[in-house]
């Protein structure tokens, strides 16, 4: 990749990774049944992603699921820092997630693709072959960063449910 296109590819990320944390200022609608689709269509990828790295070692399950569980427990503190309104007869709740939180999910999902670009195999005969041609720490921290990711969505869901039938049950 030459300079000039590997900048254009940073500047294009930093924009769009800048337009969603201004987007995630303003209050957001979301179903209650419906917003457990994107952690569990993301959660779905992480399983096959690490499936595909355990070529690499055994240790990326372990690892996935310390994340996953590191994840749950961030999200469910970014829920402490997220106004929840709640719309009960619609089934909605109207969240306004803290761009903090937002920031931390989007790091973590950068270093996980800036680690593949860093650890990946030097040439460009060994990048065209499969994700097990990783070495090992990259397979591990890689899975585990995306696990991590995975739980601060399922994290913050768990958060604005509870909070959805507490104004229920009030």
């Amino acid at each position: 990749m030459s300079h000039s296109v590997a900048i254009i590819t940073v500047v294009v990320i930093a924009a769009v990774l800048a337009f969603r944390i201004w987007r995630s200022t303003r209050e957001q609608k979301w179903s209650v049944p419906g917003m457990w689709v994107l952690p569990s269509i993301f959660l779905l990828l992480t399983g096959v992603i690490v499936a595909i790295d355990v070529a690499s070692t055994v240790w990326v399950v372990p690892a996935s699921v310390l994340g996953l569980a590191a994840g749950v427990g961030i999200g469910l503190y970014q829920g402490t820092h997220t106004t929840v309104r709640v719309d009960a007869p619609a089934r909605k709740v109207y969240i306004k997630i803290s761009p903090l939180g937002n920031l931390i999910f989007l790091t973590v999902i950068v270093a996980r693709i800036g680690l593949r670009f860093v650890l990946a195999p030097p040439t460009q005969a060994a990048a065209s072959q499969s994700f097990a041609s990783l070495p090992p720490e990259a397979a591990i921290i890689g899975s585990a960063l995306l696990a991590l990711a995975a739980g601060m969505l399922f994290g913050l869901r768990i958060y604005v449910q509870r909070v959805y039938n507490e104004q229920l049950s009030a």
